[in-house]
This record gives structure tokens, C-alpha cells and sequence, in this order.
């Protein structure tokens, strides 16, 4: 479980996800963090979401239970130190970057480019 072949990109990765413990993809906004919670910080963010939680404020976030409660989790994220201004400052760099041919071709609504699907 969680063992990639030598070859695979994350094998050789020694870090582990700062959040939940999984492994890390690298570092996104200023932590090493694994996918799952990379996107996560950044849904929420993108969105403004507000989580409530309905324990006591301490549940255990780690890799089985990372999604039990989002409250928890994203504070967490905050904790170990996940930049909010990171997710929007990316945000403004794609959009210098790209303006056409992202905005153009997903109508905003982030769905890929077909021509990226087909190569998939």
C-alpha cells in the first residue's frame, strides 16, 4: 500500500504530506502536502467554503480519516502553515499567463481543453 514503482515519479519521494501524512507530491503553497489535500486547500480557498465542525475541534486528520471532517482538515492545513494568498496569487499567474487560450476554450468553468483530453 501506497508503493510506486522505481520509476514512478513519487517513488523516490521522502517527504510526506505535512496535513495528512500521505506522501507528498511536493510543495504547494509553501507546504509539502500529498494531492489530496493540495486540492482541497485550493477548492476551499477558490470557493470561499466555510466548514463546520461536530466534534470538538480536534479530530485527527491523517490519511484514512483526512476527509471525516473538513473543518478540522483545513485547519490543519492552515496550522502547518498552507498560504491562502499562494492559492490566489496562482490564480493571477495563470490568468497573465494564458488569458486566452485557457478562459477561452473551458468557458471558465475549468473543464480541460479537448484537445488535452484526447491525448490523456
Amino acid at each position: 500500500s501506497g508503493h510506486y514503482p522505481p520509476n514512478h515519479p513519487l517513488s523516490n519521494s521522502k517527504h510526506l504530506c505535512s496535513i495528512c501524512g500521505d506522501r507528498a507530491s511536493g510543495k504547494h503553497y509553501g507546504v509539502y502536502s500529498c494531492e489530496g489535500c493540495k486540492g482541497f486547500f485550493k477548492r476551499t480557498v477558490r470557493k470561499d467554503l466555510t466548514y463546520a465542525c461536530r466534534e470538538d475541534r480536534q479530530c485527527l486528520i491523517d490519511k484514512r480519516q483526512r476527509n471525516r471532517c473538513q473543518y478540522c482538515r483545513y485547519q490543519k492545513c492552515l496550522q502547518m502553515g498552507m498560504k491562502r494568498e499562494a492559492v490566489q496569487e496562482e490564480r493571477q499567474r495563470n490568468k497573465e499567463k494564458g488569458e486566452m487560450d485557457m478562459d477561452a476554450t473551458s468557458g471558465g468553468q475549468g473543464d480541460m481543453p479537448i484537445d488535452r483530453v484526447l491525448e490523456a
